[in-house]
């Protein structure tokens, strides 16, 4: 009998430290997401992920050929990015991250879930224009649903 269970204790060991060797391998990756904003020809998003102080976190969301509803007309956004500059985006055990900004001159909300090799969400952006006659106006991209696929290695 001690011998089975020597035999099970060292088994159990192996496969703990071979899980414990994965988790580490895969989190140490960086991975990245190419896709676009549903809806919106010709746009193109970028999502980069890696792990920082042992959690998973958006390192990257970039999302390039999009508009802002401004009232009279819209306004085009070439690129607009958020890097992990400050707090990181985690992403929790779901795959599910969100980040929110209410204040200065552009705020956005961003939410996602990543499964596997896809990834999808919704963003929005509201920002002030200033036109040449110095009147503001206040711009709002709405909703924006957004899907991306992990590159291949």
């Amino acid at each position: 009998m001690a011998r089975r269970f020597r035999i099970v204790v060292a088994l159990a060991a192996v496969v703990a430290a071979l899980a414990a060797a994965a988790g580490v391998q895969a989190g140490t990756d960086r991975q990245l997401f190419r896709g676009e904003v549903e809806r919106v020809p010709g746009s193109s998003l970028k999502m980069r992920t890696q792990t920082t102080f042992s959690h998973l976190n958006v390192s990257l969301f970039l999302v390039r050929d999009f508009e802002a509803d401004c009232g009279p007309y819209d306004l085009h956004f070439d690129r607009f990015a958020l890097v992990g500059v400050g707090d990181p985006i985690k992403i929790g055990e779901r795959g599910r991250f969100h980040v929110r900004k209410d204040s200065g001159d552009q705020p956005y909300n961003l939410r996602g879930k990543i499964e596997g090799r896809r990834a999808k969400g919704v963003f929005r952006i509201s920002t002030k224009y200033e036109e040449p006659g110095g009147q503001t106006r206040n711009c709002d991209s709405g909703r924006l649903d957004w899907s991306a696929h992990a590159s291949a290695s």
